[in-house]
């Protein structure tokens, strides 16, 4: 079995584009694309490495991401077929591991597959196939050995897994070689062109990159403990593109999505409390870092809570404003969140600038296309069921809505920070009990930097908002004379707002939600 044949699942070779694969030791560490809408330089100086991602549009350039790194090591916990438990063990992402180097010569139409949303648009890519090998029951790797003459038998899924030295059979010794147990890693990046196959209701263009992890064992591992494997994401501080209503800074917003629909006298989406359950809003001017649980695999069972959340009430009130007569108490009513298997706190994050609508910062959600880059987790039940937002299922992706967009053995954890002139997250995968002579895939959901919106849809879907901009035309929180733009139309799906007055409240008490992340 030759090592392309294993790779046959990996995104780089299910497109219609033609991969150029070098086995071996690599020469050219550090590389530079420009390829189709994306610009982007590779470094494995020190670990797989992208630098400088930016996307082009008309004659503009925008920085999507100024790093992507694939933390080294790797950890893997695991058991040989002889017994043996091997602890922990680290795997380096360095160069003398490294015993592929794939990249796209041309790009690609994803052809249809189990594992892959078919129709992407592959525009570039690489890929980095790194080996392992344990002998003599240590604890620290080697690089394969007699590359040369190299066979992947044993990962085949249908590989023996018997392990024998040697066998007596009808009187006579027969020696057998033993199988060693190995390990492939496999570093991807595809860069994919804009489609509208991304949220929901697909009124966003959106150009998707996939970051991700591969990872598979050979025939003489029993058992797989665990795998720890983590990805860093960060971009700029400082937002690249100027505009009139958009802040010079970006910054981290996460959301978690809503999974009961709307009632017959509640908004239509997309107003945050149709949407979202509770989110958590960075400032533009603080270093943070903290870490969120997203996906938690050990919460097999949905869980329901009716006293957490206040949202405005709009079986009594006008949903397009409040009227002066009501009460601040009066205008919050309780209602349910249910959270579904192994959704934990956060669904969500989106990195880019706030908007400014007078002297507030409003957070561009939901349908963020202003240099917003995307990376969800998991959709809510509550939106429509396209198959691209339906999560993991046994072994299989785009299976079930507000289910996680990944596999069931995996449980995913997010370091926000912001400093030193980034702002961004680290993505840690931890995978549990995985399969021998299985590709447990990490990152397989990408992320996606909004292009542009189909009015067509939005004009269809957002009626309202002809009604909404005459209200504003009266009010606004701080300055009678603000155009009523987009960050006016951002505002409003958070807040609702008091006639004839500078009053707003949001459509979602903001209260109790790190209660509600717990839960």
């Amino acid at each position: 079995m030759r090592l392309w044949d294993l790779l046959s699942n990996t995104l780089i070779m299910c497109g219609s584009g033609s991969p150029d694969i070098t086995e071996g030791k690599i020469q050219n560490l550090k590389k530079k694309y420009d390829c189709g809408n994306w610009n982007l330089e590779r470094d494995y100086d020190h670990g797989p490495c992208v630098k400088s991602l930016t996307f082009k549009k008309t004659h503009h350039e925008y920085d999507v991401c100024e790093i992507i790194r694939w933390i080294s090591p790797v950890r893997i916990s695991f058991t040989t077929k002889s017994g043996v438990e091997i602890k922990i063990a680290e795997f380096p992402l360095t160069n003398d591991y490294i015993i592929s180097d794939s990249e796209l010569s041309r790009g690609g139409i994803v052809q249809k597959n189990d594992l892959w949303l078919d129709g992407l648009f592959i525009q570039d890519g690489f890929q980095l196939v790194y080996g392992f090998e344990f002998s003599d029951n240590s604890h620290t790797p080697v690089p394969f050995t007699k590359l040369e003459n190299r066979s992947y038998e044993d990962f085949s899924e249908s590989a023996s897994a018997t392990e024998v030295s040697a066998s007596e059979k009808a009187g006579r010794m027969t020696t057998i070689k033993v199988v060693k147990p190995r390990f492939l890693i496999c570093v991807s990046f595809i860069c994919c062109g804009p489609d509208y196959e991304f949220e929901p209701e697909s009124i966003m263009n959106a150009a998707r990159i996939f970051p991700t992890f591969m990872i598979k064992s050979n025939s003489a591992v029993a058992e797989i403990e665990s795998i720890t494997a983590e990805i860093d994401l960060a971009r700029k501080n400082t937002a690249s593109h100027k505009h009139d209503e958009m802040s010079d800074f970006r910054t981290a917003s996460l959301f978690a999505d809503r999974n009961l629909k709307p009632g017959p006298l509640e908004p239509n989406p997309p107003m945050w409390n149709v949407i979202f359950d509770y989110y958590k809003i960075w400032d533009i001017a603080s270093a943070f870092r903290e870490d969120f649980l997203l996906v938690d695999q050990s919460r097999r069972l949905p869980r329901v809570n009716g006293d957490l959340r206040s949202v405005i009430n709009t079986t009594t009130l006008n949903p397009f404003a409040i009227p002066l007569t009501v009460a601040f108490e009066d205008v919050y009513t309780k209602t349910s969140v249910m959270k579904l298997p192994g959704q934990s706190g956060y669904d969500n994050i989106h990195i880019a600038p706030f908007m400014k609508f007078g002297t507030e910062d409003v957070v561009m959600a939901p349908i963020c296309e202003h240099d917003c880059l995307h990376t969800h987790v998991r959709w809510g039940a509550a939106l429509s069921d396209k198959r691209w937002v339906r999560g993991w299922q046994g072994d299989l992706p785009f299976q079930k809505l507000g289910n996680p967009l990944v596999p069931e053995n995996q449980t995913i954890r997010m370091n926000v920070f912001r400093g030193e002139g980034l702002v961004g997250f680290r993505y840690q995968a931890r995978v549990k009990n995985a399969k021998p002579r299985q590709w447990q895939i990490i990152f397989h959901h990408g992320a996606g930097y909004g292009i542009e919106i189909n009015f067509e849809k939005v004009k269809k879907i957002m009626s309202w908002w002809d009604k909404a901009k005459d209200i504003f035309e009266d009010i606004t929180p701080t300055d009678s004379n603000i155009e009523i733009g987009n960050a006016a139309f951002y505002y409003y799906l958070r807040y609702a707002m008091f006639p004839k007055t500078s009053k707003y409240f949001p459509r979602i008490k903001e209260e109790n939600f790190s209660k509600l992340e717990r839960l």
